[in-house]
């Protein structure tokens, strides 16, 4: 009972390494991809000004399914950001739609 919990945002650090981005490729066009509901959810009030894309993503068994529910990733810098990351594995599977579709890029 003496141990006080304090949640802590790295957000911020993102939202400095994409500014400095945009600055120096000010012709590299940055979407924030969030792999689910949940991810959008939680940050999509945080990333104003920069277009988002929305997955969506479905479970069989150990296999993740993630598929491009809204937005355009053609031509973009597609900046994945989820909410929260134990193997890594949505991010990976939700890296192959937006290649699929032409991102130019994909970071996660």
């Amino acid at each position: 009972d003496t141990v006080l919990v304090e949640l802590k945002s790295g957000v911020w650090l993102l939202k400095e390494k994409l500014e400095q981005l945009r600055k120096e490729c000010p012709e590299e066009e940055i979407a924030i991809v969030f792999p689910d509901d949940g991810a959008h959810k939680r940050f999509k009030a945080k990333f104003h000004g920069l277009p988002s894309i929305v997955c969506a993503k479905v479970r069989e068994g150990e296999k993740r399914i993630v598929t491009v529910k809204e937005g355009e990733p053609t031509g973009r810098h597609c900046v994945i950001i989820d909410d929260l990351v134990q193997s890594g594995g949505t991010l990976l599977e939700c890296a192959k739609p937006l290649n699929d579709l032409g991102a130019a890029k994909v970071s996660c």
